[in-house]
């Protein structure tokens, strides 16, 4: 798609947007979003007949602008981020393996949306690190969803255990240097469990 704004041509995939939110990781990212990720994001957002959603609870990344609503013609499920929008992809893949899992286990949250960024600005190393080679962002997040496409953010619930009412690591405690992350700042969960069964 182009279109043609005083004589000059724009391409959907001409950058609109250079996003350097920092979310949860703390450090700027430069995320590419371009035309036709933000027409796209906008129309599922700004026209409720195409998908009526309440907007109480939304889930979202810089890099993919929001991907779950509560649907106002559902229900809002507690502790759940809503349902998929329209034209959005996900599967939950296991931590180790990367195989797709079923309704109600816990794995790496995976989005395919056409509002998603084209990549990191001069970043190939962290682009090729969140991106799939079929296109899909991975999110870094745990989640899981149910048999009605409701989706979870799972925060580390299989990874901690109780001690005396506290929140420990499961398997103890081990000091390292520097914690694995990705070039945007993104906490490898993948490369500590690697380094943990490394260990055993």
């Amino acid at each position: 798609m182009k279109a043609e704004r005083d004589g000059e041509v724009v391409s959907e995939r001409d950058l609109s947007v250079l996003g350097y939110s920092s979310g949860t990781t703390g450090v700027p990212k430069g995320a590419r979003i371009d035309h036709g990720a933000v027409a796209y994001n906008l129309a599922m957002v700004l026209h409720q007949e195409v998908f009526p959603y309440a907007p109480t609870t939304v889930y979202g990344m810089t890099e993919t602008m929001p991907t779950h609503f509560t649907p106002l013609n559902g229900k809002e499920n507690i502790g759940s981020c809503g349902v998929l929008l329209p034209s959005v992809r996900a599967r939950v893949e296991d931590l180790k393996t990367g195989a797709p899992l079923p309704p109600g286990e816990a794995g790496e949250l995976v989005l395919y949306t056409p509002a998603m960024m084209s990549g990191y600005h001069g970043n190939e190393d962290a682009t090729r690190d969140v991106m799939t080679a079929d296109g899909w962002l991975r999110t870094g997040d745990v989640a899981k969803y149910d048999s009605e496409g409701y989706f979870y953010i799972v925060i580390g619930s299989k990874e901690l255990i109780k001690v005396k009412g506290l929140q420990h690591l499961s398997g103890g405690v081990r000091f390292l240097e520097e914690l694995p992350k990705n070039p945007t700042g993104k906490l490898l969960r993948r490369t500590l469990k690697e380094m943990a069964a490394k260990e055993e």
